[in-house]
């Protein structure tokens, strides 16, 4: 026989002296095995397990940085930044600061985006951007957006998805669309015609 001392509280001297009673008599119907017995104790005492210890909640609004209230979308890419899309602007987060890039895609108009509907990060790590101003793309290297053309430049994209080919597919206003992303060929599948040639 193992004795324990533990500096409890009184409320924990009762459920201690419980749990002794149920694991005496759970153990001498052969009912709980050392695991049970272990886990118990480990909720009556309130220990942490260590993957519950691990989580963090941080709130960001106004008042700590976030410049936009409304956030209609969130990503998050390869390297770890944390992508926020305000209606018609996009911000990225990188732990400390939101930087804006409302109009830093390639060729930029006065505004590039339009009104942003949706983020989504593929599997290889690229951002992608659906707005009323088509589909765009983040380069990394160039720290820049790039938007698709062909027939993209009049939809409104309102969900990206991936499917198992690393092909994308886009919810727009005239329907569905996929994207062969090695070669940035669009096929068009949409209520009148089920498939529309790309322009």
């Amino acid at each position: 026989m193992v004795n324990i001392f533990l500096s409890v509280t009184p409320f924990k001297t009762i459920n201690l002296l419980f749990l002794a009673a149920f694991i005496k008599s759970c153990a001498e119907k052969k009912m709980l095995s050392w695991k049970h017995i272990i886990f118990l104790i480990s909720i009556i005492f309130g220990v942490s397990f260590p993957s519950m210890a691990n989580v963090a909640f941080f709130h960001y609004g106004i008042d700590k940085g976030l410049p936009e209230a409304r956030i209609v979308s969130i990503s998050q890419d390869s390297t770890g930044f944390i992508w926020l899309a305000g209606e018609s602007s996009l911000y990225r987060f990188d732990g400390v600061r939101f930087r804006n890039y409302q109009n830093t895609g390639s060729g930029s108009a006065e505004s590039f985006f339009g009104e942003i509907l949706t983020l989504f990060t593929d599997s290889q790590g690229t951002l992608w951007v659906g707005s009323s101003n088509g589909l765009a793309y983040y380069d990394f290297r160039g720290d820049v957006f790039i938007r698709i053309k062909n027939g993209w430049s009049k939809e409104d994209v309102h969900d990206i998805a991936e499917d198992s080919g690393g092909n994308l597919w886009m919810a727009t206003n005239s329907g569905i669309a996929g994207l062969k992303v090695e070669t940035m060929e669009t096929v068009w599948y949409t209520g009148e015609t089920l498939v529309k040639p790309s322009s």
